[in-house]
């Protein structure tokens, strides 16, 4: 089952405006370059000009290709955020509760769902926080909750 992330007019402005930053930096690298430079022998403008461009494609891909699925082939919640991939077994999950956040990448929208889940780190078990903001939030969360069987209460 897929959901595609919500969306609401905060994270649209986070967005547009970290696009505009990037497009601003990347503009002024290439009017830097073809204003003053000789040639583009300089390897901070390449370096400079390919960094900011990056950023645009990652912020464009983000807000473009974020989605949500629950895998029941592999057993897995597959977050899709542009060109990052989290998959997350359905047994490792222990939390998942609905909020509202304005911090978090993996969601497009204020009204997240935040999900803990234990996660291996150097030989360590911990507890990773994602906050995700799938479309139908609460049929998104009856439908983890049936097939993740660790989720217990959020200690408030």
């Amino acid at each position: 089952m897929v959901y595609k992330s919500s969306r609401d007019v905060t994270k649209f402005i986070f967005y547009f405006l970290l696009f505009l930053t990037s497009a601003f930096i990347f503009g002024m690298t290439i009017y830097y370059v073809v204003q003053f430079s000789d040639s583009w022998d300089d390897y901070l403008d390449y370096a400079m000009a390919l960094l900011s461009l990056g950023l645009l494609v990652m912020i464009v891909a983000c807000y473009v290709r974020t989605y949500y699925k629950l895998d029941d082939d592999k057993n897995i919640l597959y977050i899709k955020n542009g060109l990052f991939v989290e998959e997350i077994p359905y047994k490792k999950i222990t939390i998942a509760e609905p909020e509202k956040h304005i911090v978090g990448m993996m969601s497009l929208s204020t009204k997240t769902v935040t999900l803990v889940y234990e996660k291996m780190v150097k030989s360590v078990i911990k507890d990773e926080v994602i906050y995700i903001s799938p479309s139908k939030r609460e049929e998104f969360l009856v439908e983890l909750k049936l097939r993740a069987k660790n989720i217990r209460p959020m200690k408030k």
